[in-house]
């Protein structure tokens, strides 16, 4: 899981995905239905607001076919998506491995003042 390669796009989308999931916990959702994003073209949207709604599609279906999306399909958008247990495992993974890599420069850093 860590020679993942993904889009820049792909990689805010996921954060983005993630955090929703987190704070959904957070406020007492249970895990299965924390899982589930709602469709709809203005739902989706939601999440990225800036984004054009195409763009915010394909990026979803980038991370599906890296099997961290499954995404059901009504009239030629995005009805429902759901996350896999592959992308919470991966931003379990990720962030603590990205945040030693941060403090591993800050104390290199640190050293050479």
């Amino acid at each position: 899981m860590n020679d993942i390669q993904l889009t820049k796009d792909s990689k805010e989308l996921l954060a983005i995905i993630y955090k929703e999931y987190l704070d959904r916990i957070n406020n007492g959702i249970d895990k299965r239905t924390a899982k589930t994003i709602s469709g709809g073209s203005d739902e989706l949207s939601r999440l990225a607001p800036t984004w054009l709604y195409a763009d915010l599609k394909e990026t979803m279906y980038e991370l599906q076919r890296k099997g961290f999306l499954k995404c059901q399909n009504a009239s030629n958008k995005i009805y429902r998506a759901w996350i896999t247990d592959e992308l919470i495992i991966y931003m379990e993974t990720v962030i603590p491995r990205t945040a030693k890599k941060i403090l591993s420069a800050m104390d290199i850093l640190s050293f050479l003042k």
